[in-house]
């Protein structure tokens, strides 16, 4: 299968299980198609080495003060 877009190489955030791996994430017609840490194909790819990938919306809201 070919991807829409894939982000690869990043730190990818499961929020479920609280826990963190370097992983690809595939995008097909909008939407998140497969986290995998296997080649992903795609038309385009975007390097996320040293960064981190958060799929779904981040609460920057804390109260750490």
């Amino acid at each position: 299968m070919t991807h829409d877009l894939v982000f690869c190489g990043g730190n990818v955030v499961d929020t479920r299980t609280k826990t963190s791996r370097i992983a690809n994430v595939a995008v097909k017609n909008g939407k998140i198609s497969c986290i995998s840490e296997q080649l992903l194909f795609s038309y385009r790819i975007i390097d996320m080495r040293g960064k981190w990938v958060c799929p779904g919306f981040i609460d920057t809201h804390s109260h750490l003060d």
